[in-house]
């Protein structure tokens, strides 16, 4: 039996897992007569209606920290409400959207932040997808009847609110736009409503190359999986213990604060890319960032907004109406991304898209330090977008600030769509000006990357690449 192998950067390691495992028991069948047996399902956890409860008793979707790591609960604040004041359009394009959005902390005295913190929002599933799930599981109509989750496994907690109800457990609580993998849907079809969706669902889930096909031209949501094998008949056999099982559990999206404490301290800005993925084969559908789209729906829905409109509706008041008035539920998580403490220390700054927002609180500080004869050490930012005309966020308070530097601040730009003939990105330009680069290092300039996981490898190897050309 050979070994079986994946490459992680294609998305793909369950897929090839699976599809190496099933060769793995066909061996086990053909070579050593085992007998392959289907596993029955065994709940870990119970869910029980129960209409007596009051609407006081119960959780309509409300956030919380996770009660079981106490480290990652202590670097962040509470979660509360938030007000997003005013939002704005910053991409000059008709295909992308990125918000910069800027929120309220005055009726919450136990909220502070720092510069280079981060801003954890809490988004809630599309009202789209919410319908489409309740209906294929036969539970619509009774959505709202109260039900209490319970733990099968003295080792095992619950991590949902309970009680609750399946609307506000599949809105809220849920992560049900998740893709489902291979394994996901072969579990479906033992609880298939008739034999022609557990043969679709084995047809598709038993097959790699069936289903990476299969995902080029569909979105493969729970909810529409579920009404594409069975069109006709509900999954009443589903379980909702399966879906709390199996379903990844909401969690928050962070984005980096491009304001700055020291001159608002009380209202925080973000800025925040809107994800949009088209089909490979089916370029007129797209799977949708879930908290960036949510955030742009409600910037939508505020009268100061600029942003393009059309996109999925949400539940704007969210659990108990507690969102009504232009709300997100978020809370402030301490960031490992250390800036250096002495504003006199050089500093080289690598960024690309939306991994400019900590720099821009980082130069908004320097700045006012300045301004008040502190000294400041020289910077040189290096910026990466797709397109000047499109893409590059914060550029006139950019070129300001190269302004007010007066020579403390040098900004580079890479831009890697303006030609098929010309791509330029940010490492080749710290190859360009290597000679500055490493002469603020030896100086004991900081350096800090900002953006996609691959660029600091890119960065790393830039930089070291022109050391050694450099010393030998």
């Amino acid at each position: 039996m050979p070994v079986g192998k994946a490459d992680d950067a294609e998305g793909a390691t369950e897929e090839d897992f699976m599809a190496w495992k099933a060769s793995l028991f066909t061996m086990f069948r053909r070579n050593l007569g085992l007998e392959e047996i289907e596993i029955k399902y065994t709940p870990t956890f119970t869910v029980v209606k129960d209409p007596s409860l009051d609407i006081i008793d119960i959780h309509h979707g409300e956030p919380s920290h996770p009660s079981d790591n106490m480290k990652t609960a202590a670097a962040c604040s509470p979660i509360r409400a938030l007000t997003v004041q005013k939002s704005k359009e910053i991409f000059n394009s008709a295909e992308r959207n990125c918000l910069r959005m800027d929120l309220d902390l005055s009726e919450h005295p136990d909220l502070h932040y720092k510069t280079g913190d981060h801003l954890a929002v809490w988004p809630m599933n599309p009202e789209a997808e919410v319908q489409v799930l309740l209906k294929a599981l036969g539970r619509f109509n009774e959505r709202d009847v109260p039900i209490t989750i319970k733990s099968l496994d003295p080792t095992v907690k619950v991590k949902i609110q309970t009680p609750t109800t399946t609307s506000a457990l599949v809105r809220y609580y849920l992560e049900i736009c998740a893709p489902v993998s291979c394994e996901t849907i072969l579990n479906l079809a033992y609880f298939a409503p008739t034999a022609e969706a557990k043969t679709y669902l084995l047809s598709l889930g038993q097959d790699k190359d069936v289903y990476t096909d299969f995902l080029t031209r569909n979105y493969l949501a729970m909810g529409r999986i579920l009404s594409l094998a069975s069109p006709g008949s509900s999954w009443t056999a589903l379980p909702v213990s399966y879906l709390i099982e199996y379903l990844p559990h909401l969690r928050p999206r962070y984005y980096s604060i491009s304001s700055t404490s020291v001159i608002s301290p009380r209202q925080p800005s973000i800025a925040a890319l809107v994800a949009k993925t088209p089909l490979l084969n089916a370029p007129t559908q797209s799977i949708l960032g879930l908290t960036s789209n949510y955030l742009l729906f409600l910037s939508n829905t505020l009268p100061t907004s600029n942003t393009h409109t059309g996109e999925p509706p949400y539940q704007p008041p969210g659990p108990s109406e507690r969102l009504e008035g232009g709300k997100i539920f978020a809370h402030i998580r301490k960031s490992k991304f250390k800036l250096p403490s002495l504003a006199s220390r050089p500093l080289v700054m690598i960024a690309t898209g939306t991994g400019l927002a900590p720099f821009m609180a980082l130069l908004a500080e320097r700045k006012k330090l300045m301004g008040i004869g502190r000294p400041v050490g020289e910077m040189i930012l290096f910026f990466g977008c797709r397109n000047p005309a499109e893409d590059y966020i914060y550029r006139a308070e950019l070129e300001e600030m190269e302004k007010l530097f007066g020579g403390k601040l040098r900004l580079v730009t890479a831009f890697s769509r303006v030609s098929r003939e010309s791509r330029v990105y940010t490492q080749d330009r710290i190859v360009e000006r290597s000679k500055t680069v490493l002469g603020l290092v030896e100086e004991g300039a900081n350096i800090c990357i900002c953006g996609r996981a691959n660029i600091a490898k890119d960065v790393e190897r830039a930089i070291s690449e022109a050391m050694i050309a450099r010393k030998g």
